[in-house]
């Protein structure tokens, strides 16, 4: 496994200190989650993206970051705030009324999942725009301590949103061992055989915390990791990830 060397300036998107460099020569930038070679997995293979590339996914047409005053009060009550949402370059449709998580890949679109949020539409929840069964969709940790003691580990969750707030852990925190591990959400409630074996790469510990009523799909996600050499567990609580606060979160995922 490749060591983690120092931390340097991005010279991609300008940072002063994003980019962390490893014994094996890669580099991998956490601000703009850029791999070079590094031991990290990307969203897709380059065999993957370029087949899925031959099917156009486009985003509505209204898409913007100028959120709604309802967009920005559903985050703020996973205490997700705007800096965050920005960062993770996540849009808003008016005409749709939705939350959208985009998929990209050399800076074109592969695939997005929404989040309805009008409580009277007659549609799902989620929408989900593109193929996303060949995605790893992989919120990297974004705190800056350097050396984290969880970089091998990964927490499955069902949500964006779920993601995002696993993978802010750590970056405020005063601890010199901030809990720091990446998450990818499932856009669902399955992962299928393959998408585990393609994670095993880069990761030798698997979260698995699905919402209370998919404990039965934990426990199978947690046995096909198992099976196929990965470290495993199954996280259980009363709410799904996004509704706990962080630092139930934190106290959740270091037991």
């Amino acid at each position: 496994m490749a060591r983690f060397l120092k931390h340097v300036g991005c010279d991609r998107c300008g940072s002063s200190d994003g980019k962390a460099i490893y014994s094996d020569g890669g580099s991998f930038c956490f601000v703009c989650r850029i791999p070079n070679g590094a031991k990290i997995s990307p969203y897709v293979t380059q065999q993957n993206a370029e087949e899925m590339l031959v099917k156009a996914v486009c985003y509505p047409s209204d898409v913007t970051r100028n959120y709604s005053e309802g967009a920005l009060a559903w985050c703020k009550k996973y205490e997700i705030t705007v800096e965050q949402l920005l960062k993770e370059t996540i849009y808003y449709s008016a005409a749709r009324d939705q939350i959208i998580f985009g998929f990209e890949a050399d800076g074109k679109l592969l695939a997005y999942q929404a989040r309805n949020l009008n409580p009277v539409s007659k549609g799902k929840r989620y929408y989900t725009c593109g193929d996303v069964n060949e995605l790893l969709p992989i919120y990297h940790c974004r705190h800056s301590v350097p050396g984290t003691i969880n970089s091998r580990r990964l927490v499955l969750v069902e949500d964006c949103l779920s993601a995002i707030k696993v993978s802010y852990l750590g970056a405020d925190s005063t601890d010199k061992q901030p809990l720091g591990c990446d998450s990818m959400p499932l856009l669902g409630s399955g992962i299928s055989r393959t998408k585990l074996s393609r994670l095993k790469p880069f990761y030798d510990v698997l979260d698995v915390f699905l919402d209370p009523d998919m404990w039965h799909k934990s426990l199978n996600i947690v046995h096909q990791a198992q099976l196929l050499g990965l470290q495993a567990r199954p996280i259980q609580a009363d709410k799904d990830p996004k509704e706990l606060s962080y630092r139930e979160l934190d106290s959740l995922l270091r037991m």
